[in-house]
C-alpha cells in the first residue's frame, strides 16, 4: 500500500501487519508498479521523485530517481528492462535500472496520470489533457488517442483481449481502445 504519510507498506496476502515499511519518500506515494521481477517495487510521489526498491523486505534499499520538477504520478516498468515516469510537469522520464535518466518524452499538454508498458516494448501514457498517446520502442509518438472529454485518471491492459487497453476518466465514462 501507498499512503499520504510517505511509506509504502508491504503485507503478505491474509495477514494484517505489515512485513515491512518501505520509508525514504518524503511526502505521499501516490503511484507503485511491480518493478523488472516479482522482488522489485517501483514507486511514485508528490516529493518529485520515484523509487526502485529492490529486494522487498525490512532492509530493503532504493534507488532514486529524480528530476521532475512536479509530483511523480504514474510509473512502470517497460520490457527494455528501464523504467518510465509521469509527472504533473507533463513530461514522461525514461531511466535505467541505475536510476540515470535517458530521455524525456513531451507533447501532453497537461498532468501525465498513467503510463503502461506493451509487449512489444512500446508505452502508453494518459494524461490530464484528455489524450492517450502511443509512444515508440525508441519514443517517437506514434499515435494520439482522443475521445475522453476530461481528465483521464487511469489505463490499463487487458491481456486476454490481446492489444485493448481500458481508461477512465473524469468525464464518467470508461473506454476500451485497440492500439
Amino acid at each position: 500500500t501507498a499512503s499520504n504519510d510517505k511509506n509504502i507498506c508491504l503485507y503478505l496476502f491474509g495477514v494484517a501487519q505489515p512485513f515491512a515499511t518501505l520509508i525514504n519518500h518524503t511526502n505521499t506515494v501516490c503511484a507503485l508498479a511491480q518493478g523488472l521481477d516479482t522482488k522489485v517495487l517501483f514507486s511514485g510521489s508528490w516529493d518529485q521523485s520515484a523509487r526502485i526498491w529492490n529486494n522487498l523486505d525490512v532492509n530493503s534499499e532504493s534507488i532514486e530517481l529524480k528530476g521532475h520538477e512536479a509530483a511523480v504520478w504514474a510509473v512502470c516498468a517497460l520490457k527494455s528492462g528501464k523504467y518510465a515516469t509521469g509527472s504533473a510537469d507533463k513530461n514522461i522520464f525514461i531511466w535505467n535500472p541505475k536510476g540515470e535518466r535517458l530521455v524525456v518524452l513531451k507533447g501532453h499538454t497537461d498532468c501525465i496520470r498513467g503510463l503502461v508498458g506493451l509487449e512489444d516494448g512500446s508505452l502508453l501514457s494518459a494524461s490530464n489533457d484528455a489524450s492517450i498517446r502511443h509512444w515508440s520502442e525508441t519514443y517517437d509518438c506514434l499515435r494520439e488517442f482522443h475521445g475522453h472529454s476530461n481528465y483521464i485518471y487511469t489505463i490499463a491492459l487487458n491481456p486476454a483481449l490481446g492489444d485493448v487497453f481500458v481508461t477512465g476518466s473524469e468525464d464518467n465514462t470508461i473506454r476500451l481502445w485497440s492500439v
